[in-house]
């Protein structure tokens, strides 16, 4: 993504079976976190996590701790197993683009 405020170790292919589908808020518990991370902006931090359920469904969930933010869920769909957990292959474009929109919104 060019002029991101997030910054990605690794780029992904953008892949057009690819989407993502808001959802309401979940419980992640039974569920396995296969990444996570926090973008830090001034004094607060912005962070996303992706949940893998048992049943395979790959779930994600923006929040903040440090400040009050509307917080965001998503369904990945269409997403097969990206490689180990916290490795940041499991995020795909279309999700790190609704990542970057919502940080964006909360700066």
């Amino acid at each position: 993504m060019t002029n991101s405020v997030v910054h990605w170790q690794q780029n992904t292919q953008h892949d057009s079976k690819i989407t993502v589908e808001r959802i309401e808020h979940f419980t992640a518990r039974g569920m396995r976190r296969v990444y996570g991370r926090g973008d830090r902006f001034n004094r607060s931090t912005l962070n996303l996590d992706l949940w893998k359920a048992e049943d395979g469904r790959l779930l994600a969930r923006f929040w903040s701790r440090s400040q009050e933010v509307d917080g965001e869920s998503w369904e990945v769909i269409g997403r097969p197993d990206a490689g180990p957990p916290g490795d940041e292959r499991w995020v795909p474009k279309c999700l790190r683009q609704r990542y970057e929109s919502w940080v964006t919104s909360n700066v």
